[in-house]
Formats: C-alpha cells, structure tokens, sequence
C-alpha cells in the first residue's frame, strides 16, 4: 500500500497532493469512480483511514484490476479542476 510512513497517522500528514491523490487512489479501489472530489479535507482524511482497514481485509488478490483506470480518471480530474480555476 501507498501512503502512511511510519506511525504516522493521516491527520499528522496534512492534506497535500500526495496524500488527497492516495486517499482517492483507495476510494477508487474500493467504489470505482472519483465522487469524493467534492467532499471536505476531514471526510477526505476519515475516508483514507477507513478505506485503509478495508483494503487490508481484500483477501482476493484483485487490487490491480481495480486499480485499472485511476491514474487517467485521476488526471482527469485534476486537469478539469485547474482548468475551472483559471
């Protein structure tokens, strides 16, 4: 898994952009798509721990296949969000 260093907990890691990309990286992983990019930091950080708990449990050897498609929704995502801030 990506993310946490150490003991570090999510809280202590702040929401930078390599943390918010994980946390939608394991949201990805778990529900398919990118719906949380319209959540808070704090749902987004709550989301990062618990969906950490269920991907540790994913007994069936998939993670590869479900991670098919995030590193394009994912810069798509961001590409579309720094084009409506401009």
């Amino acid at each position: 898994m990506h993310g946490q260093s150490g003991n570090q907990s999510s809280k202590e890691l702040g929401m930078t952009p390599e943390f918010r990309k994980e946390a939608y990286r394991r949201f990805w992983l778990v529900k398919g798509h990118l719906s949380c990019h319209t959540w808070s930091e704090e749902d987004i950080i709550s989301m990062y721990d618990s969906y950490f708990r269920r991907l540790w449990n994913n007994e069936s050897g998939c993670l590869d296949i479900y991670e098919e498609g995030f590193e394009e929704a994912y810069e798509a995502l961001t590409w579309t969000k720094n084009e409506h801030q401009d």
